[in-house]
């Protein structure tokens, strides 16, 4: 039973006298709106190196929402060493091993991958102790690239409704298909039953470590290459004709009132002041990546270099509308630019220059004739 509050009240009366009143005080009932958990369990999975995977969950309800708590440990039974792996937290009703009862376990040497549904936990050794690395290739942010390479399938009509926020499709689930731990490639397929039809099969991640390393201690990222020769020719849209990447530099002074175009070129040429002081081209692939360089100079003859890797992504011909897979400075992290028309300009940067000078970045498709 609760322990009953006692408050104490001195009165003072009339001629000084003092009196005490002693009040029970019931304990309140909880605020309708306090977090509230329920479901608190452990749950508990052998692998098959003998270990043992332990989750401490609970659901936790309040006036905002609930959200499903699982912190995860891993469990050596023979030495009863016990070492976390991390939290994994969302906003679902159901445990993590209700969702995902059966954890993929690989191992390599000291190395150790834990596979659980979608979530991806990779141990590292550091010197302080073990780490643990969690992403979800379900999800944008761990693995990037993959739902704008899966988009760049679809029709501008059906893109629209998407969100490159919800993994690679809202409607189209992956489950891990093999992990090569010598290679640092990771293999996921779609789910049986699943909708989208119209995506690959197979989406494929490598780490690539520096000066051609382990790459081991490295996150995996979407692998493009890869993907194309797991699905096969079923999956590569081949160019229509050939097609060439039109690359153009800008600069204009930036006055008060400024206020950009954004895609609109022939408007940003036509600003007092403005001059293009880069351009280049380059020929398009649909089976690797091309490149090229970019070369301009501004004020005190500076060179200034602008990296392009491209490679020819998908075309819905009945729109006339492309895509191209390209990055002009960092190729590890290529990216579709979508619903591209013929030529078409289209705004990719745009930066402040030399102070009060704005620069900004285009490119165009334009057929190669016949």
């Amino acid at each position: 039973m609760k322990p009953k509050l006692i408050l104490c009240l001195a009165l003072v009366l009339s001629g000084g006298f003092v009196a005490f009143v002693f009040i029970r005080l019931l304990p309140l009932p909880a605020f309708p709106f306090d977090d509230v958990k329920t479901d608190q369990r452990v749950e508990s999975v052998s692998l098959p190196s003998g270990e043992m995977l332990e989750n401490h969950t609970y659901y936790e309800s309040g006036f905002r929402g609930g959200e499903r708590y699982n912190k995860l440990f891993l469990k050596n039974p023979a030495n009863g060493n016990s070492e976390l792996v991390g939290n994994l937290d969302y906003e679902q009703n159901i445990s993590l091993f209700s969702r995902f009862p059966h954890p993929q376990e690989f191992v390599r040497g000291n190395e150790k991958v834990l596979v659980i549904g979608s979530i991806v936990c990779k141990r590292w050794d550091w010197k302080k102790g073990p780490y643990w690395y969690i992403a979800s290739f379900d999800s944008d942010e761990g693995f990037m690239g993959a739902s704008k390479y899966l988009q760049s399938f679809l029709k501008p009509n059906e893109l629209r409704g998407s969100s490159v926020n919800e993994g690679p499709d809202g409607s189209v689930h992956f489950i891990c298909d093999n992990l090569d731990l010598e290679n640092n490639v990771l293999t996921v397929k779609k789910a049986d039953g699943d909708y989208g039809n119209e995506y690959p099969d197979y989406l494929v991640y490598s780490a690539v470590g520096y000066n051609g390393g382990s790459g081991y201690e490295f996150t995996w990222k979407f692998d493009e290459a890869r993907t194309r020769a797991k699905n096969g020719q079923r999956w590569i849209n081949p160019m229509p004709f050939r097609i060439t990447l039109d690359f153009s530099v800008i600069t204009f002074p930036i006055k008060p009132g400024f206020f950009p175009y954004n895609d609109n070129r022939d408007r940003e040429l036509a600003r007092a002041g403005a001059t293009e002081i880069g351009k280049a081209a380059m020929e398009l692939s649909d089976v690797e990546l091309r490149r090229a360089e970019c070369t301009y100079a501004y004020r005190n003859n500076t060179n200034f270099v602008d990296k392009i890797d491209a490679i020819y992504g998908h075309a819905c011909l009945e729109t006339n509308r492309f895509y191209i897979v390209w990055e002009p400075r960092n190729p590890e992290t290529l990216r579709p630019v979508a619903e591209l028309d013929l030529n078409e300009w289209k705004e990719v940067d745009e930066s402040v220059f030399e102070g009060n000078i704005f620069r900004e970045e285009y490119i165009r498709l334009r057929k190669i004739e016949p």
